[in-house]
């Protein structure tokens, strides 16, 4: 068993290629401290130039776990630096030896046999460089989030997936206690625990279904058991459990700490989410990102429950955040972190619900609630507004950050939420 979600292993870190040259990025993602990562390379499925041990640019160490053999179409394979062993590409079929084929280390003849001399000779001399510059695998630097494998493969055939998924298994820690309100919760318990961490719509087009996806904490997870959510104090059967493999999916009839299972969602989970067994618990949610792009999401036809379920089920998910104004006309507007999650929205609410919108840009740029429901709210100034959520919960718009401190100057008895209150 492994950690596969948050705050365990942060699977994968991608990299993003022009024609020219590879450019390593981090996607925007600060790594968190002591969270291992394993970091994945796909570029080959361009001509580019090759990768050199400078260019691996990360707030880290950085090994390689493999090195590639040619680029773009004379791309051939990678050979395995941690097993001594290549991993050559199939050209007829797109496929590759998923075992590989053993050498003993880049001196075996073998390697001259299974591959051009001209290859041979650059492999050995690419691999003795990334071995002379770069540190080697420490579990122990690698499972405190200060190293991280780099494995190479090409995206366009799916080449190089096996060793990662191998490796993630191989390395990645096993699970850990956590922290609740009830005192530490240890893996090795008796009784389940686990909680919400992701939650995704029409997982099969044809049903429309909403899968939550639990991170099994500890204890034993069987198929039909009762448990309860804390949120709501609610018992819930869990009859219909599956594990996930990219769209494929399987019944499942037990899991165990560090599982990750699926269960059919009609609405009875939100992310963050904490289910048990026996007396009531709570363990930490999953840390969420304040709306910096507002926008109202307007009906382009006359299909209101489509559009209403939309939003409810795409705001289920975390994709954004759904408000309306306290006074005139009751019309949505969607917070997200991202601008480009406006055409997200308006694409999947097309493609997945048949609803045509337009979204508008909206003059905000925080949102903040009132940690006092209750509390009167003073006249505002600017651009600032009063707004409800989905649960009716007040908070104020603002249309800059310098508002939001202006206010907090002026009222500083009334305490505001960055993040919308549990």
């Amino acid at each position: 068993m492994f950690e596969m979600s948050y705050p365990s292993v942060f699977v994968a870190v991608f990299s993003v290629i022009s024609m020219n040259a590879l450019s390593w990025t981090v996607a925007s993602c600060e790594l968190s401290p002591g969270l291992p990562p394993l970091i994945t390379n796909v570029p080959f499925a361009k001509i580019g130039m090759p990768p050199e041990p400078s260019m691996l640019k990360f707030p880290l160490d950085v090994t390689p776990a493999s090195w590639p053999i040619g680029m773009g179409k004379e791309f051939r394979g990678c050979y395995d630096l941690f097993a001594d062993q290549l991993i050559l590409m199939e050209r007829t079929r797109g496929e590759y030896l998923q075992e590989g084929i053993r050498v003993e280390g880049l001196a075996d003849p073998k390697l001259d046999q299974l591959l051009p001399e001209s290859a041979v000779a650059k492999l050995r001399d690419d691999v003795a460089m990334v071995r002379g510059l770069c540190p080697p695998l420490d579990l122990e630097l690698y499972r405190g989030g200060h190293l991280s494998p780099v494995f190479f493969g090409s995206a366009m055939t799916n080449f190089g997936l096996e060793p990662f998924l191998r490796a993630l298994v191989e390395l990645a820690p096993p699970p850990q206690p956590r922290a609740s309100d009830a005192g530490i919760v240890s893996p090795t318990e008796d009784r389940f625990t686990g909680f919400v961490f992701k939650i995704q719509a029409n997982m099969d087009p044809r049903h429309r279904d909403r899968i939550a996806f639990v991170r099994v904490c500890s204890g034993k997870f069987l198929k039909d058991m009762a448990v309860s959510n804390s949120r709501v104090g609610k018992a819930i059967r869990a009859t219909r459990a599956y594990r996930f493999f990219g769209r494929d999916r399987e019944t499942v009839s037990e899991a165990f700490a560090g599982d990750i299972i699926g269960l059919v969602n009609p609405g009875q989970f939100t992310i963050g989410d904490t289910l048990h067994t026996g007396s009531p618990i709570h363990l930490p949610g999953v840390p969420r990102f304040p709306a910096e792009h507002f926008g109202r999401v307007r009906l382009q036809d006359t299909r209101y429950k489509q559009f209403d379920d939309g939003l409810r089920q795409l705001e289920e998910e975390g994709l954004m955040q759904v408000l309306f104004a306290a006074s005139g006309k009751r019309e949505p507007i969607v917070g997200v972190v991202g601008a480009l999650q406006f055409d997200v929205i308006a694409s999947r609410l097309r493609t997945e619900y048949g609803v045509e919108v337009q979204v508008d840009a909206a003059p905000y740029a925080a949102a903040r609630w009132l940690a006092d429901p209750l509390r009167p709210v003073p006249s505002l100034g600017g651009g600032a507004t009063v707004a409800v959520d989905r649960q009716d919960r007040r908070l104020i718009l603002f249309a800059s950050e310098w508002e939001v401190q202006y206010f907090e100057r002026q009222h500083p008895e009334i305490k505001l939420l960055a993040e919308s209150p549990v």
